[in-house]
């Protein structure tokens, strides 16, 4: 399909005078708003004419979609105006629409000859653009941004419903194996509901893994999931992939590491909530406050030792036998003694 075109341009100047800024700004606003987006509709409309003329005319109805009935005959139905925004303007056409006359099915060629959805008003393209923008900032300042660089009034309401309606938040890490993973979440007030039995305290949960080679892989995030809701989920995306990373690594809340169990071979708790929470651990014993703030202190000197190498070395298991028949343990096994608390001092 080969056409020549020809444009022509109607031009209103004032004839008191105008500057050079005025008319460059028109023009400019001319041809992105009207002039670009005028040409790909040309360009439609020329293309359904043609289909029009290859499916009626040269009774060619299967070769375009037309597949209604053993031997489809379509005819002219009606003409249905539709407008696509796009990220040159707002592209408004007339398409044909055609009907066949031995079973009366409604077919629309220019639809199905670009592959459009039945209610599709926008383009791909500005769809991506839009959520490539809006995952950089917020939708208020992507909103302004598209409007006053791009020239595309996208209102950021608008720009969130198509971000939601896409599929740019589904992932996918199937197959993918794990050295660590990383979750943990944080509170935020949101809008109470008495329906729904929700108070004003939510919580944001995040959960990410990284591999071997240092990339880091997004899981997800959840706003109204529970610990157990967010394991299954992520074994059910593992696949067969189980488990999903050899150590998890939290602050250790009881409801995560039960949510979570099973999916990584160890656990490694966060120092610095391990410190942290020993206050609330030491609370039920009626401790003061100054001994739990010593306590404190000497556990976050354990953890904050670092041998190196060339210091430390591993324990023959002749010297284990003589530590357990020490008199400190008085002939029980160590696990006796663990079990019964006794703590002796390491140098």
């Amino acid at each position: 399909m080969q056409h020549t075109m020809y444009l022509e341009v109607l031009g209103c100047l004032s004839e008191k005078g105008f500057s050079l800024d005025e008319l460059v700004v028109k023009t400019k606003e001319v041809f992105e708003q009207d002039g670009m987006a005028g040409f790909v509709a040309l360009l439609l409309m020329l293309t359904d004419a043609d289909l029009y003329q290859r499916i009626v005319i040269q009774k060619k109805a299967k070769e375009y979609g037309g597949n209604c009935c053993d031997s489809p005959c379509y005819e002219a139905h009606d003409r249905r105006p539709r407008q696509f925004r796009t990220s040159i303007g707002t592209v408004r056409i007339c398409w044909q629409r055609l009907r066949c006359r031995c079973c009366g099915r409604v077919f629309t060629p220019l639809r199905d000859f670009m592959g459009l959805d039945r209610h599709q008003s926008k383009s791909r393209e500005l769809e991506k653009l839009v959520v490539e923008i809006v995952s950089e900032q917020s939708y208020r300042r992507s909103s302004s941004h598209l409007e006053l660089i791009g020239e595309i009034p996208v209102p950021k309401s608008t720009a969130h419903r198509w971000v939601m309606d896409s599929d740019c938040d589904e992932l996918s890490f199937e197959g993918t194996k794990l050295q660590q993973l990383f979750i943990d979440g944080t509170g935020f007030k949101r809008r109470p509901d008495p329906v729904k039995d929700l108070s004003n305290r939510g919580e944001v949960r995040a959960a990410f893994g990284v591999t071997s080679q240092g990339d880091v892989v997004p899981l997800g995030a959840w706003t109204q999931a529970s610990w157990q809701e967010i394991g299954t989920e992520l074994r059910e995306k593992a696949g067969s992939v189980l488990p999903l990373a050899d150590i998890l690594v939290s602050d250790g809340e009881l409801g995560l590491a039960e949510g979570l169990a099973g999916l990584t071979n160890d656990q490694q708790r966060c120092h610095w909530h391990l410190m942290r929470d020993l206050d609330f651990y030491l609370m039920p014993f009626k401790m003061p406050l100054e001994k739990r703030r010593e306590k404190q202190r000497e556990l976050a000197g354990i953890i904050g030792i670092e041998l190196p190498k060339e210091d430390f070395a591993l324990v023959p298991d002749e010297e284990k036998n003589a530590i357990e028949e020490s008199p400190y343990g008085i002939g029980e096994s160590s696990q006796k003694r663990k079990e019964k608390g006794v703590n002796r001092e390491k140098d």
